[in-house]
């Protein structure tokens, strides 16, 4: 069954700015999108909803084929929406004028009565389209440009300085590991690696001695000479669940200090 609206309601479709926080962030600047919206009024009634024309309005019944079928308020008020259209001025997106802080309101109100709503459009007019700005037109457009090239050099900054940020913070991570830690056990070297035994025989290849968790702030007094080995097995003792991969004996302690809290 269609879906009937009354004499009693309105619809009014409009273009609205909507601002596009994924855009803002990577221009470093605001930047907005135009949507196509409908305000649904109702008769004595003073708040009205405000809904884009391409969102679901209700279902209907497909009169061929039975089916139900849904409908968008711009397919719900068909010839209002075509009468929008009709008189539509082209679709904008990018940084709104009042953003541009050298226009005055005069300024401002020339400019969208030439259909230049944002600083984009301003920076990128050439030949007659600039000349219709008169006297100063030149100097408006580089300003915007200024502008754009301004903000687009912060946002890269603002990147660059969270990634460095970010990366302070993971070297903040492992020294404080290497702290808990100690130092490192140095092999003995007693005698010389290449010297051979008595009988003749080479030497075999000395082995690096074992890492084992050192004494040092922070550090349980039961996890001092543990090993990866123990590590490990204290972590499953402790939690049910082996540690996965193979982590760094500073891994391990941290992890072995948690299962231990």
């Amino acid at each position: 069954m269609a879906h009937i609206d009354g004499p009693t309601i309105t619809p009014i479709f409009k273009m609205m700015a909507i601002k596009n926080d994924l855009k803002s962030r990577a221009a470093g600047r605001p930047i907005f999108d135009d949507w196509e919206m409908v305000e649904i009024r109702i008769a004595g009634n003073k708040d009205f909803p405000v809904q884009p024309a391409w969102m679901f309005s209700h279902w209907e019944t497909d009169p061929e084929s039975g089916e139900q079928i849904k409908v968008t308020y711009a397919e719900r008020f068909a010839k209002q929406y075509r009468q929008f259209k009709e008189r539509q001025h082209q679709t904008r997106s990018g940084t709104p004028l009042d953003y541009l802080t050298f226009l005055t309101e005069g300024k401002r109100a020339e400019l969208r009565a030439l259909a230049i709503y944002t600083a984009e459009a301003l920076a990128d007019l050439e030949g007659q389209p600039l000349k219709s700005l008169g006297l100063g037109g030149r100097e408006l457009k580089n300003k915007a440009q200024e502008y754009l090239d301004s903000s687009t050099h912060e946002a890269v900054v603002l990147k660059q300085q969270a990634q460095i940020e970010a990366l302070q913070a993971q070297l903040a991570i492992l020294e404080d590991d290497r702290k808990l830690l100690g130092p490192k056990p140095k092999p003995d070297d007693d005698e010389d690696e290449d010297e051979d035994d008595d009988d003749g025989e080479p030497r075999p290849e000395p082995q690096p001695p074992e890492e084992v968790v050192q004494a040092g702030p922070g550090v349980p007094d039961e996890f001092v000479g543990m090993n990866r080995k123990q590590l490990r097995k204290f972590i499953t003792e402790r939690v049910g669940k082996k540690p996965v991969g193979h982590p760094k004996l500073e891994t391990l302690l941290r992890m072995a200090k948690d299962a231990r809290a």
